[in-house]
């Protein structure tokens, strides 16, 4: 992935899928922890086809999904540390899900402290 990720801002992680059979994906869960191992789960979210999603949309592209961070969520990862992406896809009618790969991600510094906010007032 080429976005640069930075804490204390909101934005939306694209995420592609790879996966020739993507129309018949019925849902995608997320889950972002800050160890590979044993971490505890520090967001989620999940895309479903039908509508019902929490935090991910369809992107543009037919096979993107966009995981929305709020300022909120960057803040829980550690600045300037890697962190890890695990998906999990279900597809229609089975309850066989494929291999994904563990993603490595990393949240960049920022110097705004956790609910700090500068305005044209101070």
């Amino acid at each position: 992935m080429a976005i640069k990720i930075k804490a204390g801002t909101a934005f939306q992680l694209p995420v592609i899928i790879e996966d020739d059979d993507f129309s018949m994906i019925d849902a995608i869960e997320f889950v972002f922890t800050q160890k590979q191992k044993g971490g505890d789960t520090l967001k989620s979210a999940y895309w479903s086809r039908d509508g019902e999603s929490r935090d991910a949309s369809l992107g543009e592209d037919a096979n993107t999904i966009l995981v929305n961070f709020s300022r909120e969520d960057s803040y829980l990862f550690k600045q300037g540390a890697v962190y890890f992406m695990d998906t999990r896809i279900h597809y229609e009618d089975t309850e066989d899900n494929p291999f994904t790969r563990i993603i490595p991600l990393t949240m960049n510094m920022t110097l705004f402290k956790q609910g700090e906010e500068v305005t044209a007032n101070g």
